[in-house]
């Protein structure tokens, strides 16, 4: 380990007088920094991010990307109305007003429902297309015949129409965009606005685009409640913990500085808040309070040795400047890991909390001494209030364990590890965006009222390529109907579309509605006649949604229930598996669609979190190991910051809280702070050590003084990320609840597995 800094012409006493020296220009800068990045916030933005996650250059983001640009966004926003009978004047006519109202909305490129579903006749020229209902009728009897008629067309029925007529729904395709899609958020506004000024109480609204601005308000909901509660929360914590004046002020004062950096320089780059980056703020703040309470400690602890003010904050800060730079260091390379996520929020999120964990620094290194200078020293009745109370029984209980029953709690705690690590193989990967809001969502209640009525709202889109002009073969159409056949019948799937469907009807029509001619025709010529009697009669549009133009590649569209990432990967493993028995080799088969996207994420988080926490455990153990100047107490010292890390993923798996793209931060961010009091209790450990050359004696001092810092950080750090736990974001709750455990976790391995692993592992001369 280094030699703790001398305070006689040291360098850490140097560096402390020249920032007492150069005060007001520090004082300064900071506020210059601060007008600069306050003027920042003018930028700020929000963005709802739940289904961001692939980055665009991933193989599979790419190949949704190309399916969007030849075929149509599968992106629906869909409205439901649900009645005794749809087929009811009162009801059809409030289905044909808000059809039309919606057609008005920008960025609707189509609008379908029951009254206006492009319906195919039979002519004696052949066929014609036209509305379903050109004209509501009045007569019950006319209404029992479209009834009739609308039931017994696939197209319609768990598309627009539920299989028993109480249910119809309002499907309106948007546009889609390559660059900036936020318009979908005011589309979706609008869309629920005219369904509220029509009274339609009856309704329902749902689709990714509605879930998302659903997301969106619960981020702004979010943010309001952070930027108030963490703050009074904090307040109060401080008050308790400290009781004095400069206990409250100086830390929140820092932390005040801290974020207003940290979100300057966020929406400096033009960044929008999403679901992972509104913790941000109260990330910042923690860490902050972590090192200016430690700070704080330090300072009272000087402030009883001597009397001269100047000299008190000198020495503190020479004592703390060291370990709270490794502290930074550490805990910035833990979150900095995060950046190598593949995740485009998750390495957002790693990015810019690195920079504000090294604002966090700078601002406590400067402000603290700046402040305190000018504060006279603590009266004895402080002091005395601050060494006593609950928190000191704890640390007299602690050390007991620790020198009296070291084995029998290392057994404990070795236990709990044991049964963390079991733990850790039952955790599961959820990414599906629609389980990240509460179930009382408008846009969740909508989508459980379309699962039970229609279909699902997320697809898997499978494209089938061949020759140019492949699908106006009888062979490959009749592949495609059978693998869409053998798709509609899995488990999960709930309404599917192909071009061989169309072609059926028609070739069904043009026999007089016969039932058997609904197949695909033996002869090339007449599907050719059939896609042409659809473009003579203006309705290309119904090809074009599920074949290219060249005919060289059709889209089998399955619409699928809600369901877990786990089902959804082995639904796909079927389809894969189907479409290897149905369609010729020589033709390819390519999935996409947002189960695609959801199942491939599953594999980049796992990925991703093996990676992030490897990376930030090897460079953390070099950078301990360089520092302490031994191999051994190197390692020793990531004992106590495995211990929360297994614990708390050990309770994501016991607790069925499941990895997701939130989650899967919890463990480089349990790392990565927890390892910043495990430095300040090395630090004064081989600080006491030296002195007294009895190791059980500096394991006391350090406990009883470094120890209540510990305390007061692990307790504040709790409470503040205990705040997230408001969210209506399922996984911010869970991160939130998870990161406060694990620093309750990290406090255990400070202070009780440090030192017995010190006192059972280590040796004098460490």
């Amino acid at each position: 380990m280094v030699p703790e800094p001398s305070l006689r012409n040291g360098p850490m006493e140097r560096l402390a007088e020249i920032l007492l020296r150069y005060r007001r220009v520090l004082l300064l800068f900071l506020i210059a920094l601060s007008c600069f990045f306050a003027g920042q916030l003018r930028f700020w933005s929000v963005r709802s991010s739940i289904d961001e996650n692939l980055p665009k250059s991933h193989p599979q983001a790419r190949h949704f990307e190309r399916f969007l640009e030849e075929f149509e966004n599968p992106d629906l926003i869909l409205a439901g109305l649900q009645a005794d009978d749809v087929f009811q004047q009162e009801t059809l006519e409030k289905i044909e007003g808000l059809t039309r109202e919606i057609e008005k909305v920008p960025h609707i490129q189509r609008v379908t429902s029951i009254t206006n579903v492009p319906h195919i006749r039979g002519t004696e020229e052949g066929i014609e297309v036209r509305p379903f209902l050109e004209e509501i009728p009045s007569s019950p009897e006319r209404l029992a015949d479209y009834r009739r008629l609308a039931l017994e067309n696939p197209r319609y029925v768990r598309n627009i129409l539920s299989p028993d007529g109480t249910f119809a729904s309002i499907n309106a395709q948007m546009e889609w965009s390559a660059g900036d899609d936020t318009f979908r958020f005011e589309v979706a506004r609008t869309i629920r606005e005219i369904l509220e000024r029509a009274g339609c109480v009856e309704c329902s609204l749902t689709g990714l685009s509605v879930i998302a601005e659903d997301g969106l308000q619960s981020i702004l909901k979010d943010l309001k409640n952070y930027l108030w509660i963490t703050p009074v929360l904090i307040s109060l914590l401080l008050i308790v913990l400290f009781r004095s004046f400069r206990g409250f002020f100086i830390p929140q004062s820092a932390v005040f500085v801290s974020v207003l950096w940290t979100l300057g320089l966020f929406f400096a780059f033009r960044r929008s808040f999403a679901m992972t980056t509104t913790m941000l703020p109260v990330l910042v703040s923690v860490i902050c309070l972590s090192n200016v309470i430690h700070i704080l400690t330090r300072y009272y602890e000087e402030s009883q040795r001597s009397v001269d003010r100047g000299a008190v904050v000198k020495k503190t800060m020479a004592r703390m400047i060291p370990p709270c730079f490794l502290t930074t260091t550490t805990t910035a390379v833990g979150f900095g890991s995060l950046a190598m996520n593949d995740i485009q929020q998750v390495r957002e999120f790693g990015v810019f909390s690195f920079a504000g964990i090294l604002f966090v620094y700078l601002v406590a290194v400067t402000l603290a001494p700046i402040v305190l200078f000018r504060l006279s020293l603590p009266g004895r009745s402080v002091q005395n209030r601050f060494a006593s109370g609950i928190v000191s029984r704890m640390l007299h209980r602690a050390q007991n364990l620790v020198e009296h029953r070291p084995k029998e709690t290392l057994a404990v705690l070795g236990l709990a590890s044991l049964l963390a690590v079991a733990g850790i193989f039952q955790i599961r990967v959820e990414t599906q965006g629609s389980r990240f809001l509460a179930p009382e969502a408008p846009s969740i209640q909508g989508l459980k009222a379309f699962a039970e009525n229609l279909s699902g709202i997320i697809t898997v889109e499978v494209l089938v390529q061949g020759e140019p002009g492949s699908f106006k073969e009888p062979r490959p159409l009749t592949e495609l109907d059978h693998l869409q056949r053998e798709v509609e019948e899995m488990e999960g799937v709930q309404k599917t579309h192909s071009v061989a469907e169309l072609v059926k009807e028609i070739n069904q029509v043009v026999h007089a509605g016969k039932d058997a001619f609904y197949r695909v025709p033996d002869r090339r010529e007449h599907i050719a006649q059939y896609l042409l009697l659809l473009e003579v009669s203006g309705e290309q549009e119904l090809v074009s949604r599920f074949v290219n133009d060249d005919l060289s590649t059709a889209r089998l569209s399955a619409r699928v229930a809600s369901m877990t990432t786990a089902d959804y990967r082995a639904l796909l493993d079927k389809i894969r598996t189907a479409a290897a028995s149905h369609i010729s080799p020589h033709r390819t088969v390519q999935l996409t669609g947002t189960v695609v996207l959801y199942a491939t994420v599953v594999d980049t988080l796992t990925k991703g979190q093996i990676r992030s926490l490897g990376l930030a455990f090897l460079v953390i153990t070099f950078m301990m190991t360089l520092y302490l100047r031994s191999i051994r107490i190197g390692l020793i010292s990531m004992i106590p910051n495995l211990f929360p890390v297994l614990f708390v993923l050990g309770v994501m798996g016991w607790g069925g809280i499941p990895l997701n793209v939130v989650t899967v931060m919890i463990s480089s961010i349990a790392l990565g702070i927890a390892v910043d009091d495990t430095i300040h209790y090395l630090a004064r450990y081989r600080s006491e050590s030296r002195k007294t050359g009895d190791r059980v004696e500096a394991m006391r001092r350090t406990m009883f003084h470094t120890g209540r810092a510990i305390v007061f950080t692990s307790v504040v750090m709790a409470g503040g990320f205990w705040i997230i736990c408001m969210s209506d974001f399922r996984p911010n709750i869970y991160l939130g609840l998870l990161t406060g455990v694990a620093m309750i976790a990290a406090l255990l391995g400070d202070l009780l597995l440090l030192p017995i692993c010190l006192h059972l592992f280590g040796s004098k001369k460490d």
